[in-house]
């Protein structure tokens, strides 16, 4: 029998019951479709946290003062660890000039801003003018801070736009050449930060107040200590080198004994070992979402040879009859496996589609982070054609072994 009377046939048959054709299909629709939302939720998930991490620098080495391990423990906040200092930052600068292209050190703390009644609570962060090229972020109006500035310890500010909204009513607006009163001292607005959105962690980026290091150490949070020295590498491959180089300067200078068992006083991590580390627990969450929606399509491939068996056996005489009259066995294993590839291929079809438009509901109106890529779609159509196949050759080959006098005599 042409391959083509093998499909006019099976389409026929499909067509003859309608809804048990579509009932048949609904478990692979459902599985596709799950798939397809799933795996798309989960590379939306990888792709957000490689972009938060990307946005923090480029080659991006960051040490902050205490020892990771022991942060967590009750009465230990990095907030107030004092292990590092504006002299450690001048070291690492001088010491390593081939390998680092740049450095600037960070200090924080919370402080009130106000403008006349408005009044917010921001994370004031106090840098250098080398921020902007570490840290990748520029400012949308106005201009960053300069050398002057933190020579002279000038009262001047960068808001970030969460600010601007809170005290002047809109993000929008531009207060460049403004006052406002940060912890009862007066400051000069002279830049609003571009916007940066939320971490990956769910914190507001645009959240914060900027000034000179000099100005927040000696005029409004009064400490000696930093909360972050991030530096620069020349090269993506020395990243490594570099660690290791800095952890070995920053030992010999807080006096640290390693070969006594002593543990640092402070943490040294890369931003690129962050992002493997996060792509890699995004990717397991991909695969586990995408495994736990592969169970549907299991149960998809097993309603389409329950419903293939029903249907052999209502067609038993139509089987004898064919065998009779010279169909041969491949003919009818030819025939019932295209019944079960049609319907498991346009369930996948279905259910790409439903998947599609699920996750175009998951961006636009839930606004959650989701991907479709070429590659889902076309992996979830082969194996919805594979799980026809398979679960079609049982209920294909039981048709095609039939005796076609017994089959004449069935009622």
């Amino acid at each position: 029998m042409p391959i083509v009377t093998c499909f006019q046939v099976a389409i026929a048959a499909l067509l003859t019951n309608k809804m048990r054709t579509l009932l048949t299909m609904l478990g692979i629709i459902i599985g596709v479709g799950s798939v397809i939302a799933m795996v798309s939720i989960g590379n939306g998930a990888s792709a957000k946290v490689q972009a938060a991490v990307k946005e923090l620098g480029v080659n991006l080495i960051s040490v902050t003062p205490g020892n990771a391990k022991f942060k967590h423990l009750p009465g230990i906040s990095p907030d107030t660890t004092t292990t590092l200092t504006l002299n450690d930052y001048h070291m690492i600068q001088r010491s390593f000039p081939d390998l680092v292209t740049g450095a600037c050190p960070l200090v924080r703390g919370m402080v009130q801003v106000r403008d006349g009644d408005q009044v917010a609570s921001a994370q004031l962060t106090g840098t250098t003018p080398s921020f902007p090229s570490v840290m990748n972020r520029t400012v949308r109006a106005g201009s960053f801070i300069t050398g002057d500035d933190e020579q002279m310890r000038k009262r001047v500010v960068l808001l970030g736009t969460t600010v601007v909204a809170a005290l002047f009513g809109s993000e929008n607006l531009n207060p460049v050449g403004q006052t406002v009163e940060i912890n009862g001292a007066m400051f000069t607005v002279q830049g609003v930060l571009q916007p940066k959105g939320t971490s990956s962690a769910g914190h507001d980026l645009d959240d914060i107040v900027m000034v000179p290091m000099s100005t927040a150490i000696y005029r409004v949070l009064n400490q000696k200590w930093l909360s972050e020295i991030d530096i620069q590498v020349a090269r993506k491959s020395e990243m490594t080198v570099a660690m290791e180089q800095i952890t070995r300067l920053l030992e010999r200078r807080h006096q640290i004994h390693v070969s006594a068992g002593a543990p640092d006083d402070f943490t040294v991590r890369n931003q690129t070992a962050v992002l493997q580390a996060s792509s890699s627990v995004a990717r397991s969450m991909t695969i586990l979402l995408g495994g736990i929606a592969s169970v549907s399509l299991v149960v998809g491939g097993i309603g389409i040879m329950n419903i293939m068996l029903v249907s052999v056996q209502e067609r038993t005489r139509e089987i004898g009859v064919r065998k009779a009259i010279g169909a041969r066995r491949r003919d009818i294993l030819l025939q019932f496996l295209i019944e079960a590839l049609i319907m498991a291929l346009l369930g996948g079809f279905a259910g790409v589609s439903i998947g599609v438009g699920s996750v175009f509901c998951f961006v636009n109106i839930l606004h959650w982070a989701a991907v479709v890529t070429a590659s889902s779609v076309i992996t979830a159509m082969l194996v919805s054609a594979l799980v026809g196949l398979f679960f079609g050759i049982y209920p294909a080959r039981k048709a095609a072994s039939m005796n076609p006098i017994e089959a004449l005599r069935y009622e």
